[in-house]
């Protein structure tokens, strides 16, 4: 009896997405920890503010992500005497609300439906506290 033998090979072919690096995104008035040229996808860097500016979500360090080529959100730092918008229950900015508003900015509000003001139908902002 004659064996033979069949070897088989096979061949797989597969296709990765190729995630893209984000450059170095601009700040002004900060920093950034660690500060590259090129920072690769799904990478988390930290930014600080300079002294007499803070970021611009409210907290002392500000995180972004490198995403595909593009940074979760742009680094910001902005006044330290800046506020925030405030939130108010049952009521809106009149205006559309921006991220921030600076030292001395009168932001008047408007009640939801069913609802009204109790004293004042504003907020002023007075280094970093409304008022």
């Amino acid at each position: 009896m004659k064996m033979k033998i069949i070897i088989l090979a096979f061949c797989v072919w597969s296709c990765q997405a190729v995630m893209e690096n984000c450059p170095c995104p601009p700040l002004e008035n900060g920093f950034l920890v660690p500060r590259l040229e090129i920072y690769e996808h799904d990478v988390n860097i930290s930014y600080g503010c300079d002294t007499g500016w803070k970021p611009a979500l409210g907290t002392r360090w500000g995180e972004i992500t490198c995403r595909n080529g593009t940074w979760s959100h742009s680094p910001q730092c902005i006044n330290s005497t800046s506020c925030l918008t405030p939130y108010a229950s049952h009521a809106k900015p009149a205006h559309r609300p921006a991220a921030f508003y600076p030292h001395a900015s009168l932001l008047p509000f408007v009640c939801d439906r069913g609802y009204e003001f109790d004293g004042t139908d504003s907020a002023l902002c007075i280094h970093a506290t409304w008022r």
